[in-house]
C-alpha cells in the first residue's frame, strides 16, 4: 500500500510540474526567436536543395535526403505542437480533421496494413496541418514578416532555376538526368532536355515549382501593394514577374490557370479599368519568354506550353486520371470511415498498394471515407468563402487557399511536407480573428 501510495504522489508530482513547464514555455505566443527561426526555414531548404543537385549533399531522392532535412521537419512540429497547445481550443474544425485522422489506425489495424506507413503519413501529412494553429497566434511581428522571407526564398530559388535552365552547365543536364532516371527509368538523354523535362529549377520536379509560386505569388503582389519605398515597390515587381514566369514555365496546370487569375484579380480589385493593361503585360511577358526559349534553340518548350494552355481545363485534368480513380474506387471497401490516412498516397504505391497520385480529393474519400471527406471539404470550403467575404484584407490566403483546391483537382499535394505548410497557414489566419482586426487597424489591403 504504501508503495502504492508513493508511486501516485510521485506521479501527481509530474503531472503537477508538467502542468508548470507547460505554462512557462508551452503555453505562450509564438516568441520573436521562434519567428526568426521560421523565416530561414525556407531560405535554409532551398540552400540545401541547391547543395544536394550540385552534389555537395546527397540527392533529394536519396535514402539520406530524410535525415538532411529532418531537423526542419522537427522544428516545424515544435512550432505546431506550441501553437496547438496555445490555441486548440479556437479552431475546433481543424483539430476534428486532425484527430479523426490520427484515428484512422483502427482502419490499418482491420486491414492488417503496416504502421510504419501510418506513421510516415501521420509525420508527412498530418505535421503541416499543425500550422492552422501557427496561423492562430497572435504575434504580430510574424504576420507578414514570413511572407517576406518566403517570397523572396522562393524568387531567388526561381531566379537561379531560370539562369541554370537557360544556360543549361554540363553539372545541372547530368543531375536532371540522374532524378529523372531515378523516377522514370532509362532512357533520357540531353539532347533534348527542354522537350521532355518540366522546369522545376533545382528541386525535385515541376509540382515543387507549382506550389512554391502559387503560394508565393500572392504574396509578392499583397506585399508590393502595402510597400511605400520606390526602389523596394521594383525589386517586387522583378521578383514577381520571375515567379510567374516560372509558374508557366512548369507547365503544370494548376500553378498556370491560378497564377493567372490571382494576377488578374488582384489588378481588379486595385483598379477594374487596369485588367486589360494586366491582360497585355501578362502576353508580353509570355511572348519575352517564348522568345527566350526560342534563342536557346528549343522550340519543342514552346509546343508544349501551347498544349498545356489548350488542355487547361477541369475535364481535361480528370478525363486523364479516370483509370486511378476507377481503379482506387474498385479497392476502396470502408465507406464511411475509409482505408486509413495514406494508404493511397506516393508512400503506399512504393509499397506495391493501390493508390492515386492524381486526385487529392479522390485520395481523401478513399483514406477517411464519407465522414472524414465531409469533414476536410466543409473545411476549406468554410475557410475559402471566409476570406472570399474580406478578399482585399485576406487577398494572399484567399489566393493560396483558392490555388491550392484547384490543384487538388488533378495532383496529391499532401505529401510535400515543407509546400503544403503556406496553405495550412493560410486556413489558421483566416481563422484568426486578430489577424484581420491587426490589417484592418493598419489598412494592409491590396486596393
Amino acid at each position: 500500500m504504501r508503495f502504492i501510495k508513493n508511486l501516485l504522489k510521485n506521479i501527481k508530482n509530474i503531472i503537477i510540474k508538467s502542468k508548470g513547464y507547460f505554462n512557462t514555455y508551452m503555453i505562450k505566443p509564438l516568441s520573436r526567436t521562434d519567428y526568426q527561426f521560421l523565416f530561414a526555414l525556407f531560405p535554409v531548404l532551398f540552400f540545401i536543395a541547391y547543395f544536394q543537385m550540385r552534389g555537395i549533399l546527397p540527392p533529394q531522392y536519396s535514402p539520406t535526403n530524410g535525415a538532411i532535412v529532418w531537423p526542419l521537419r522537427i522544428f516545424v512540429f515544435y512550432l505546431g505542437i506550441k501553437s496547438i497547445m496555445k490555441y486548440g481550443s479556437r479552431n475546433f474544425h481543424v483539430l476534428l480533421y486532425l484527430l479523426y485522422s490520427i484515428l484512422s489506425i483502427v482502419s490499418y489495424i482491420i486491414n492488417g496494413f503496416p504502421f510504419s506507413l501510418y506513421l510516415l503519413c501521420c509525420i508527412t501529412i498530418l505535421g503541416p496541418v499543425l500550422f492552422a494553429y501557427v496561423g492562430m497566434d497572435t504575434n504580430h511581428y510574424g504576420y507578414h514578416s514570413f511572407y517576406k522571407s518566403f517570397f523572396w526564398a522562393c524568387a531567388g530559388c526561381c531566379t537561379v532555376g531560370l539562369i541554370l535552365y537557360f544556360l543549361r552547365p554540363e553539372w545541372y543536364n547530368t543531375a536532371i538526368l540522374a532524378i529523372s532516371t531515378e523516377k522514370q527509368g532509362e532512357g533520357y538523354t540531353d539532347e533534348k532536355l527542354l522537350e521532355w523535362y518540366r522546369y522545376s529549377s533545382y528541386l525535385t520536379d515541376s509540382y515543387d515549382v507549382s506550389y512554391i509560386t502559387m503560394a508565393s505569388l500572392p504574396m509578392g503582389l499583397f506585399l508590393w501593394a502595402n510597400e511605400t519605398n520606390r526602389n523596394k515597390k521594383r525589386l517586387y515587381v522583378i521578383g514577381i514577374i520571375v515567379v510567374y514566369f516560372s509558374a508557366l514555365l512548369c507547365q503544370q496546370r494548376a500553378a498556370m490557370f491560378s497564377t493567372t487569375l490571382v494576377l488578374l484579380a488582384f489588378f481588379y480589385l486595385r483598379n477594374k479599368k487596369n485588367v486589360l493593361l494586366v491582360l497585355g503585360a501578362l502576353l508580353l511577358i509570355a511572348l519575352i519568354g517564348f522568345l527566350l526559349i526560342n534563342y536557346a534553340g528549343d522550340n519543342e518548350v514552346v509546343s508544349l506550353l501551347s498544349l498545356r494552355f489548350g488542355q487547361m481545363n477541369v475535364f481535361d485534368a480528370l478525363g486523364e486520371r479516370s483509370n486511378q480513380t476507377e481503379r482506387i474506387m474498385k479497392a476502396w471497401s470502408n465507406y464511411p470511415f475509409g482505408e486509413g490516412i495514406g494508404t493511397a498516397c506516393g508512400f503506399a504505391r512504393q509499397l506495391g498498394m493501390v493508390s492515386i497520385t492524381d486526385g487529392a480529393y479522390v485520395e481523401v474519400l478513399y483514406e477517411l471515407g464519407v465522414i472524414g471527406f465531409i469533414i476536410f471539404i466543409s473545411l476549406i470550403l468554410k475557410s475559402f468563402f471566409k476570406a472570399f467575404k474580406y478578399k482585399k484584407y485576406l487577398f494572399v490566403e484567399v489566393s493560396i487557399v483558392g490555388s491550392f483546391m484547384v490543384a487538388m483537382v488533378g495532383a496529391c499535394p499532401f505529401v510535400y511536407f515543407f509546400y503544403m505548410i503556406p496553405f495550412w497557414l493560410s486556413i489558421g489566419r483566416i481563422m484568426n480573428k486578430d489577424y484581420l482586426a491587426y490589417l484592418k487597424k493598419n489598412q494592409l489591403k491590396i486596393g
